[in-house]
């Protein structure tokens, strides 16, 4: 992780073996992305350094991190039979060595 950078888990993703992690391209360093209906539950951003550059001197768009599920991703409601035992999709990361890497902290109720 890039220093002064932060992760915001909006739940504990703890509660999921693993997550889907992807880049996206967005206007600005913090706060929540903007939502995409391919995401069934977002469960964690994030944020950039004030001094994080975006990606050419003529844009003001930033890449960021996002850690989300489909809502048929095993533990989910419409959890699909290959997912249920050993698979994952090609862009998943098991939560326990996302944590270990990343720490993170909760985001606050506003």
């Amino acid at each position: 992780m890039v220093k002064g950078n932060t992760i915001v888990w909006i739940e504990d993703p703890r509660k999921w073996e693993y997550l889907r992690e992807s880049t996206i391209f967005c206007g600005k360093r913090r706060g929540l992305p903007p939502g995409s209906g391919n995401i069934w539950r977002l469960v964690g951003y994030e944020e950039l350094a004030p001094s994080a550059k975006s990606m050419s001197t003529t844009s003001r768009i930033f890449q960021r991190r996002v850690w989300w599920l489909k809502n048929y991703d095993r533990g989910c409601p419409d959890e699909l039979e290959g997912y249920r035992k050993l698979a994952m999709p090609c862009e998943a990361v098991l939560t326990k060595d996302l944590i270990a890497r990343l720490g993170g902290r909760e985001k606050a109720d506003e």
